[in-house]
């Protein structure tokens, strides 16, 4: 296929180390799997199926997440990943404190309509992020919540940016 511009999708597999194809890869037939005859999807299973992680302070290649609560009365909390030199855990305290000097950029993400069968806490979306803090060596926020404004995530970041050290200048909006 030398000159063609035709993909084959075994290509495919040499993008994303083993790991993220194999979470790709169940993630497709979980999708059609839970798609009924009349297109919608059956909940119930997909919430069963959907491995889900926590916030884990301890970083793992580099990268801690911890839960920040945007808005109190309705319980609505997003995840946060960082990057963090060396391997030593995080305490609840350290979070309060910026973890360094530098001033970062944020990329803050909405998944659109994945969130139908899935969620940010979902194994294949916590990988994600792992990677892009590592590729784009910034913040990263995957807004959990389908109905939620853009401005909300604004007013999140306004509030705090001292605590993680961000520069709204260079924060990223990502629509998926």
């Amino acid at each position: 296929m030398a000159g063609s511009n035709q993909i084959n999708p075994s290509d495919s597999r040499m993008v994303f180390p083993l790991n993220m194809w194999v979470l790709i890869s169940n993630f497709k037939l979980a999708c059609n799997l839970l798609r009924r005859p009349d297109g919608t999807f059956n909940r119930d299973l997909a919430e069963f199926l959907d491995r889900k992680v926590l916030a884990n302070a301890n970083p793992m290649d580099g990268v801690f997440s911890f839960d920040v609560i945007v808005e109190r009365e309705t319980n609505f909390l997003t995840l946060i990943y960082h990057s963090i030199d060396g391997d030593e855990s995080v305490n609840i305290v350290d979070l309060e404190k910026p973890v360094t000097s530098e001033v970062v950029s944020v990329l803050m993400f909405f998944h659109g309509g994945s969130f139908v069968h899935s969620s940010a806490n979902s194994v294949i979306y916590d990988t994600l992020c792992h990677r892009l803090v590592g590729i784009c060596n910034s913040i990263i926020v995957p807004v959990m919540n389908l109905e939620m404004r853009i401005d909300d995530g604004d007013d999140l970041f306004e509030r705090e940016k001292q605590m993680v050290g961000i520069d709204l200048r260079k924060m990223m909006i990502v629509l998926v």
